[in-house]
């Protein structure tokens, strides 16, 4: 192969805009390429990734230089922002109205109002709850990150995100974005509406003031923030990490765009490489094939100077998907800024490792940055670290989000070639080509490098896409790829059989067991982090490895491991009908249980006898004649050759079912007909005990008259005398006892109504009103003649 191509730079028509006023777009600088071919040198691959303790000296630099912090620090508050965007769905039903930020490395989540609940979900994460004010200001009051109001339109309304940028958008979806309407805003100078970590919303503009169109809008609201920026504009290159460089084209003229990787995924398979990165890099679909560019000779490699000579390297692959603005790339429609390439060179890796920037020299990006572990939405108040081949590694907090006007390719030409796009936005250094870039929190990846701006006191700032809705946008089926951890395995030494095999992972990963002789299988980590498998029953070494699989992510498989597989003692059997413990009401016919193939059971106790376990592993033993009404205690062990188990024990009831009692039934019962005995049905020879209200009524012998507290049951049937009943509620029970063995009770509740006194004159007691004005219709007689009806009535006396 020969050496990398050396290219004549040329500046295209979009990298000119930025000599204009508007927000420098950061998508294409362009260089021709000679007619031939590139040819393309071996790439340097490594998949070893710096820790924590050998990091390459650019990522401490540059986090310390742009965010004052150390590389672990950076890793802990990514780590916070990633549990804060896990556990937002769940704080969000306790109370609709929460957000949340990182505050100096503290969890903090606003609310309109004070909640229990949600303050303590938001203790068990380690955070706090904030009350917004009806005036909440901006969390950050640096002029730099939070510029200075212009004039507030006098408001009734409080201002919340979605409300406000469903008016913008004049429509009802504020976050579904609907197509555009006539009646929106961002034909009207509105450039952004952004929301900070304390909910505060922002309404930036162009020009100097608020149209008197927008202002009239939004005037109902209350607590919206005005300031002036102008139309953002997007960023536009290696090695298959985050960050690295490649160009598309070469278009009609010979001009290829540069743009930067954002992270490589899989789409929808593990056989299917891709990479995703900006939208606007496509060119609205018109920029391919793709192409890989020498990072030495990117510009990162010579920053903040161009380099002097952009190189061509290998192929890349293809774009298959993209969306800059509103789908199909539509102007004026709120979407998002994101593209899926399709990797078709076979001899590049998926790396799962933003690069730092640090090891360009030797075209080997890989060598040096962080690793992607996870993906979320980006966390306000979190840091990040951006990567890309214009200006290398650059770090900032983020410090908002939103929807922002971007120009289009177009733009200015058309001046209404204006994309909406939604991200947040940080002060992280970033250029032309760098766009596409990774965005990383800690090890979560959150966004690709979408434009770049500044704010109205000519702070600049940088808008990254969030790579969530990118990937739910525009590639639905893909996965970032992700470092998964090789899964541990706790167990060592000898293991008995049969026991367990344990070890720890991530919580819901699947753990793929393979050992040297047998098929593979599979086991869960459970919701602790620890999984197990059961030990085989052969004695001896044995050797398996494993693999963690997340989805299509999967960890690197582990050295074999070798465990001691030895013996275990002979167990007890179990016995597992009667259950210890339990009472049944139908004579046992059979004692049942498990134990080891081929093993002698003995049972002892109140029942005595051998059975053999079967092949299946269970066994049986049927007395000579079923166990009656009585308490009993068991024992069984088993036996195998030379091996004799422990005692396994059980204790159970055969008791009686509970009688019936037929009369009094449950009501209500007046004083002429209160009910006299209680009558049942039962076992013969059973004693059935009735309780009235607890108290037990005394019954006669049937051969002495003699009073007992209880009554022989005799042809089925018992009989209780019931004493005179006051007025009130009444619960009798009855239980019947068999050898000493009583059943579960049964129970009716009655009612006896209280005796109607009669009136003080004698007439009859009120039933009704005591207004002297009604009537009671009385039929003393009805007689028709003559078609008249003549009807007597009764007036009701009144008391008093």
């Amino acid at each position: 192969m020969s050496t990398p191509s050396t290219i004549a730079r040329r500046l295209a028509a979009t990298g000119a805009v930025a000599t204009l006023s508007l927000t420098t777009v950061l998508a294409t600088s362009a260089f021709s390429a000679p007619a031939d071919e590139p040819a393309a040198p071996a790439a340097t691959e490594s998949t070893d990734g710096a820790t924590a303790g050998q990091l390459a000296p650019g990522i401490e630099e540059a986090l310390g230089r742009d965010l004052g912090i150390t590389y672990e620090e950076f890793v802990a508050n990514g780590d916070l922002a990633a549990a804060l965007d896990a556990a937002l769905p769940a704080l969000q039903e306790i109370d609709v109205t929460v957000s949340g930020a990182l505050v100096d490395g503290e969890i903090v989540v606003y609310a309109d109002a004070a909640n229990g609940d949600l303050t303590a979900a938001v203790q068990a994460l380690g955070g706090r709850v904030e009350v917004r004010t009806d005036a909440q200001a901006p969390a950050d009051d640096d002029a730099t990150t939070s510029p200075e109001p212009t004039d507030v339109p006098e408001a009734t309304e409080p201002a919340t995100f979605d409300a406000v940028l469903a008016e913008v958008n004049g429509s009802s979806h504020a976050r579904t974005f609907a197509a555009g309407s006539s009646d929106s805003l961002w034909a009207q100078g509105v450039t952004a509406v952004t929301v900070d970590a304390a909910g505060q919303v922002t309404v930036a503009h162009s020009g100097e003031s608020v149209s008197p169109e927008v202002e009239a809008r939004l005037e109902a609201f209350t607590g919206i923030t005005f300031e002036q920026r102008e139309v953002a504009q997007p960023l536009a290159q290696d090695q298959i990490v985050g960050g690295a460089g490649f160009a598309a084209g070469p278009d009609e003229d010979g001009f290829y765009a540069l743009c930067s990787v954002g992270f490589p995924a899989f789409d929808g398979s593990r056989d299917n490489p891709a990479i995703i990165t900006a939208g606007h890099c496509t060119h609205d679909d018109a920029a391919n094939p793709v192409v890989r560019t020498v990072p030495s000779a990117d510009d990162a490699a010579f920053y903040p100077d161009p380099s002097p000579q952009p190189e061509l390297w290998d192929d890349l692959g293809e774009y298959v998907a993209s969306q800059f603005g509103g789908p199909g790339h539509a102007p004026g429609v709120a979407g998002t800024d994101g593209a899926l390439m399709e990797v078709t060179n076979s001899a590049l890796s998926l790396l799962p490792r933003v690069s730092d920037w640090t090891t360009e020299a030797d075209d080997d990006l890989a060598a040096s940055g962080p690793d992607v572990r996870s993906t979320a939405h980006a966390t306000i108040g979190a840091d990040t670290c951006r990567s890309g081949r214009t200006t290398g590694w650059h770090c900032g907090e983020i410090l908002e989000e939103g929807v922002y006007q971007v120009g289009g390719h177009n733009y200015p030409a058309d001046p209404n070639d204006i994309r909406l796009v939604r991200g947040f936005a940080t002060l992280a250094l970033a250029d032309q080509g760098d766009s596409g870039g990774s965005f990383i929190s800690g090890t979560t990846a959150v966004g690709v490098l979408s434009a770049g701006g500044e704010f109205d006191d000519g702070t600049p700032y940088t808008i990254a896409a969030h790579l969530d809705e990118v990937l739910e946008t525009v590639a639905p089926n893909a996965e970032v790829v992700l470092l998964i951890d090789v899964p541990t395995v706790t167990t060592t030494g000898d293991v008995q059989t049969g026991a367990a095999i344990t070890g720890t992972g991530v919580a819901g990963d699947t753990i793929v067991v393979t050992p040297t002789t047998g098929a593979p299988f599979e086991v869960t980590v459970a919701g602790n982090g620890t999984w197990s498998f059961s030990a085989p029953a052969e004695e001896g070494a044995y050797t398996f490895t494993v693999q963690a699989v997340r989805s299509l992510n999967q960890s690197e498989v582990s050295e074999p491991i070798t465990v001691n597989v030895v013996e275990a003692p002979l167990a007890a059997p179990a016995i597992t009908s009667p259950a210890d413990g339990a009472t049944v009401t139908e004579p046992v016919a059979a004692i049942t249980g498990t134990g080891v193939a081929g093993a002698t059971v003995t049972l002892g106790g109140d029942v005595t006898g051998e059975a053999t376990v079967e092949a299946n592993g269970s066994w049986s033993f049927a007395p000579a004649e079923a166990l009656s009404y009585g308490t009993y205690e068991i024992t069984a062990s088993q036996a195998v050759e030379d091996q004799t188990s422990p005692e396994a024990a059980a204790s159970f009831t055969v008791a009686p079912v509970a009688p019936t009692i037929t009369a009094p039934t449950a009501g209500e019962y007046a004083q002429d007909e209160l009910p006299t005995a209680v009558t049942g049905t039962g076992i013969d020879g059973a004693e059935v005990t009735v309780l009235l209200n607890g108290q037990p009524l005394e019954a006669p012998e049937a051969a002495t008259d003699v009073a007992s507290t209880f009554a022989a049951v005799t042809d089925g049937a018992f009989s209780v005398a019931l004493p005179t009943l006051a007025p009130g509620e009444h619960t009798v029970t009855a239980t019947q006892t068999i050898n000493g063995v009583t059943s579960v009770p049964t129970e009716v509740v009655l009612t006896v109504l209280a005796a109607e006194e009669p009136a003080p004159d004698g007439e009859l007691p009120e039933t009704g009103s005591n207004d002297a004005g009604l009537l009671i219709g009385i039929a003393a007689s009805l007689v028709v003649a003559g078609g008249l009806t003549v009807v007597v009535r009764r007036r009701i006396g009144q008391r008093g």
